[in-house]
Protein backbone atom coordinates (compact mmCIF):
# COMPACT_ATOMS: atom_id res chain seq x y z
CA UNK A 1 0.00 0.00 0.00
CA UNK A 2 2.50 2.55 0.90
CA UNK A 3 4.69 1.96 -2.51
CA UNK A 4 1.62 2.68 -4.31
CA UNK A 5 0.57 5.76 -1.96
CA UNK A 6 4.29 6.89 -3.01
CA UNK A 7 4.01 6.74 -6.62
CA UNK A 8 0.15 8.64 -7.13
CA UNK A 9 -0.70 10.46 -3.94
CA UNK A 10 2.62 11.59 -2.40
CA UNK A 11 3.96 15.34 -3.35
CA UNK A 12 7.61 14.85 -4.22
CA UNK A 13 9.98 17.81 -2.22
CA UNK A 14 10.65 20.73 -4.92
CA UNK A 15 13.16 23.78 -4.58
CA UNK A 16 11.75 26.37 -2.75
CA UNK A 17 12.87 29.87 -2.41
CA UNK A 18 12.26 30.94 1.03
CA UNK A 19 14.56 28.08 1.89
CA UNK A 20 17.72 29.25 -0.15
CA UNK A 21 16.64 26.42 -3.19
CA UNK A 22 16.77 23.74 -0.86
CA UNK A 23 14.00 20.99 -1.47
CA UNK A 24 11.14 21.67 0.57
CA UNK A 25 7.07 21.68 0.97
CA UNK A 26 4.39 23.81 1.80
CA UNK A 27 1.77 23.05 4.58
CA UNK A 28 -0.77 22.67 1.17
CA UNK A 29 1.92 19.60 -0.07
CA UNK A 30 1.68 18.13 3.33
CA UNK A 31 -1.98 18.34 3.79
CA UNK A 32 -2.51 16.72 0.37
CA UNK A 33 -0.22 13.82 0.90
CA UNK A 34 -1.88 13.37 4.25
CA UNK A 35 -5.31 13.35 2.83
CA UNK A 36 -6.57 16.00 5.44
CA UNK A 37 -6.98 19.41 5.02
CA UNK A 38 -4.27 22.70 4.66
CA UNK A 39 -6.33 24.50 7.45
CA UNK A 40 -5.35 21.65 9.87
CA UNK A 41 -1.86 21.44 8.75
CA UNK A 42 -1.65 25.45 9.39
CA UNK A 43 -3.22 25.21 12.53
CA UNK A 44 -1.05 22.58 13.95
CA UNK A 45 2.54 24.42 13.17
CA UNK A 46 0.87 27.53 14.59
CA UNK A 47 -0.21 25.90 17.65
CA UNK A 48 3.06 24.54 18.87
CA UNK A 49 4.55 22.21 15.61
CA UNK A 50 6.38 24.82 14.17
CA UNK A 51 8.16 25.62 17.53
CA UNK A 52 9.00 21.77 18.08
CA UNK A 53 10.57 21.56 14.35
CA UNK A 54 12.84 24.89 15.13
CA UNK A 55 14.23 23.03 17.99
CA UNK A 56 15.18 20.34 15.88
CA UNK A 57 17.29 22.39 13.80
CA UNK A 58 14.95 21.67 10.93
CA UNK A 59 13.90 24.23 8.27
CA UNK A 60 10.54 25.46 8.54
CA UNK A 61 9.12 29.39 7.84
CA UNK A 62 5.90 31.42 7.57
CA UNK A 63 6.00 32.91 4.21
CA UNK A 64 3.53 34.80 2.64
CA UNK A 65 2.66 34.02 -0.70
CA UNK A 66 -0.03 35.10 -3.55
CA UNK A 67 -3.05 32.82 -4.09
CA UNK A 68 -2.39 31.02 -7.70
CA UNK A 69 -6.53 31.45 -7.89
CA UNK A 70 -6.52 35.70 -7.29
CA UNK A 71 -3.16 36.87 -6.24
CA UNK A 72 -3.78 38.10 -2.68
CA UNK A 73 -0.95 37.42 -0.44
CA UNK A 74 -1.80 34.95 1.99
CA UNK A 75 -0.17 33.18 5.07
CA UNK A 76 1.65 29.91 4.13
CA UNK A 77 4.42 27.39 5.76
CA UNK A 78 7.07 25.97 3.98
CA UNK A 79 9.14 23.42 5.74
CA UNK A 80 12.31 21.41 4.45
CA UNK A 81 11.87 17.90 3.94
CA UNK A 82 13.18 16.17 7.60
CA UNK A 83 10.49 19.16 9.02
CA UNK A 84 7.96 17.84 6.62
CA UNK A 85 8.78 14.09 7.36
CA UNK A 86 8.56 15.24 11.31
CA UNK A 87 5.25 16.52 10.84
CA UNK A 88 4.36 13.33 9.10
CA UNK A 89 5.42 11.41 12.01
CA UNK A 90 2.76 12.75 14.05
CA UNK A 91 -0.17 10.99 12.05
CA UNK A 92 0.53 7.03 13.18
CA UNK A 93 -1.74 5.40 10.48
CA UNK A 94 -1.16 3.74 7.23
CA UNK A 95 -0.89 7.05 5.01
CA UNK A 96 1.67 8.85 7.43
CA UNK A 97 3.68 6.03 7.90
CA UNK A 98 4.01 5.33 4.16
CA UNK A 99 4.25 9.38 3.71
CA UNK A 100 6.89 9.45 6.49
CA UNK A 101 8.93 6.51 4.71
CA UNK A 102 8.60 8.34 1.18
CA UNK A 103 10.13 10.95 2.32
CA UNK A 104 13.18 9.37 4.38
CA UNK A 105 13.89 7.90 0.75
CA UNK A 106 13.86 11.61 -0.61
CA UNK A 107 15.91 12.90 2.20
CA UNK A 108 18.28 9.89 1.33
CA UNK A 109 18.78 10.39 -2.01
CA UNK A 110 19.63 14.27 -1.24
CA UNK A 111 22.41 13.15 0.85
CA UNK A 112 23.91 10.48 -1.52
CA UNK A 113 23.76 13.24 -3.91
CA UNK A 114 25.72 16.12 -1.74
CA UNK A 115 28.39 13.56 -0.88
CA UNK A 116 28.97 12.86 -4.18
CA UNK A 117 28.94 16.32 -5.29
CA UNK A 118 31.50 17.12 -2.61
CA UNK A 119 33.73 14.04 -3.42
CA UNK A 120 33.25 14.76 -7.71
CA UNK A 121 33.83 18.28 -8.53
CA UNK A 122 31.97 17.65 -12.18
CA UNK A 123 29.00 16.74 -10.18
CA UNK A 124 29.33 19.83 -7.48
CA UNK A 125 29.21 22.19 -10.84
CA UNK A 126 26.50 20.53 -12.29
CA UNK A 127 24.43 21.31 -9.39
CA UNK A 128 25.45 24.67 -9.17
CA UNK A 129 24.47 25.35 -12.45
CA UNK A 130 21.23 23.71 -12.10
CA UNK A 131 20.47 25.70 -8.95
CA UNK A 132 21.53 29.06 -11.48
CA UNK A 133 19.48 28.39 -13.74
CA UNK A 134 16.07 27.49 -11.48
CA UNK A 135 16.61 30.73 -9.72
CA UNK A 136 16.94 32.44 -13.18
CA UNK A 137 13.69 30.58 -14.43
CA UNK A 138 12.15 31.97 -11.17
CA UNK A 139 13.49 35.27 -11.06
CA UNK A 140 11.79 35.57 -15.24
CA UNK A 141 8.19 34.12 -13.59
CA UNK A 142 8.28 37.08 -10.92
CA UNK A 143 9.65 39.35 -13.61
CA UNK A 144 6.90 38.09 -16.02
CA UNK A 145 3.92 38.87 -13.41
CA UNK A 146 4.99 42.11 -12.33
CA UNK A 147 4.79 43.34 -15.85
CA UNK A 148 1.71 41.65 -16.39
CA UNK A 149 0.24 43.32 -13.30
CA UNK A 150 1.37 46.52 -14.69
CA UNK A 151 -0.19 46.21 -17.66
CA UNK A 152 -3.18 45.34 -16.56
CA UNK A 153 -3.76 48.41 -15.16
CA UNK A 154 -2.57 50.13 -17.97
CA UNK A 155 -4.38 48.29 -20.97
CA UNK A 156 -4.74 51.22 -23.44
CA UNK A 157 -1.24 52.55 -23.80
CA UNK A 158 -0.83 51.02 -26.81
CA UNK A 159 2.81 50.36 -25.40
CA UNK A 160 4.08 47.09 -23.82
CA UNK A 161 7.21 45.59 -22.78
CA UNK A 162 9.29 42.40 -24.33
CA UNK A 163 8.12 40.13 -21.50
CA UNK A 164 4.36 41.61 -21.58
CA UNK A 165 3.93 41.50 -26.00
CA UNK A 166 4.85 37.85 -25.53
CA UNK A 167 2.50 37.09 -22.04
CA UNK A 168 0.06 38.21 -24.75
CA UNK A 169 1.33 35.93 -27.37
CA UNK A 170 0.98 33.22 -24.61
CA UNK A 171 4.41 32.45 -25.51
CA UNK A 172 7.62 31.75 -23.39
CA UNK A 173 10.60 34.16 -24.66
CA UNK A 174 14.69 33.30 -23.60
CA UNK A 175 16.35 36.25 -21.41
CA UNK A 176 18.97 36.18 -24.50
CA UNK A 177 16.19 37.10 -27.16
CA UNK A 178 14.43 39.08 -25.34
CA UNK A 179 17.74 41.62 -24.71
CA UNK A 180 18.32 40.93 -28.38
CA UNK A 181 14.56 42.29 -29.71
CA UNK A 182 14.75 45.22 -26.87
CA UNK A 183 18.17 46.49 -28.65
CA UNK A 184 16.67 46.35 -31.83
CA UNK A 185 13.66 47.78 -30.92
CA UNK A 186 14.74 50.90 -29.35
CA UNK A 187 16.99 51.02 -32.36
CA UNK A 188 14.43 51.21 -33.98
CA UNK A 189 12.72 53.92 -31.80
CA UNK A 190 15.64 56.01 -32.28
CA UNK A 191 15.90 55.87 -35.70
CA UNK A 192 11.93 56.70 -36.64
CA UNK A 193 11.70 59.10 -33.85
CA UNK A 194 9.68 57.53 -31.78
CA UNK A 195 9.45 57.71 -28.01
CA UNK A 196 9.70 54.59 -25.73
CA UNK A 197 8.36 54.11 -22.49
CA UNK A 198 9.26 52.13 -19.05
CA UNK A 199 7.48 50.07 -16.70
CA UNK A 200 8.55 49.39 -12.87
CA UNK A 201 10.52 45.94 -12.63
CA UNK A 202 11.62 44.27 -9.88
CA UNK A 203 15.16 42.99 -10.62
CA UNK A 204 16.30 46.30 -12.53
CA UNK A 205 14.00 49.04 -11.24
CA UNK A 206 12.31 49.54 -14.62
CA UNK A 207 12.30 48.44 -17.60
CA UNK A 208 11.79 50.14 -21.52
CA UNK A 209 8.20 49.56 -23.22
CA UNK A 210 7.42 50.37 -27.05
CA UNK A 211 4.60 50.38 -29.08
CA UNK A 212 3.13 47.32 -30.49
CA UNK A 213 3.06 48.28 -33.28
CA UNK A 214 7.44 48.76 -33.27
CA UNK A 215 6.99 44.70 -31.83
CA UNK A 216 5.03 43.62 -34.28
CA UNK A 217 7.16 44.98 -36.94
CA UNK A 218 10.11 43.10 -34.87
CA UNK A 219 9.61 40.17 -32.50
CA UNK A 220 9.04 38.27 -36.14
CA UNK A 221 12.72 39.02 -37.28
CA UNK A 222 13.67 36.59 -33.66
CA UNK A 223 10.80 34.33 -33.33
CA UNK A 224 8.08 32.79 -35.20
CA UNK A 225 4.64 34.21 -34.14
Amino acid sequence: MGEALSKSNFVEPYEQVELGGELGLLAADIARSLDISPTMVRRKLRNGMLVRIKNLRYQALQICRANKINGLQEQDFVLDVRAARFFASKYENDIGDAYCAYLLECEDVIMTLEKEAKEDPVIMQSLQIINIRRKQNENTKRIGKLEDKVEMLNPDTGYSSIRGYFNILGKAVNLNVAKAIGMAASKFCKVNGIERGTVPDERYGEVKTYPKSVLDEIVPRYVRV
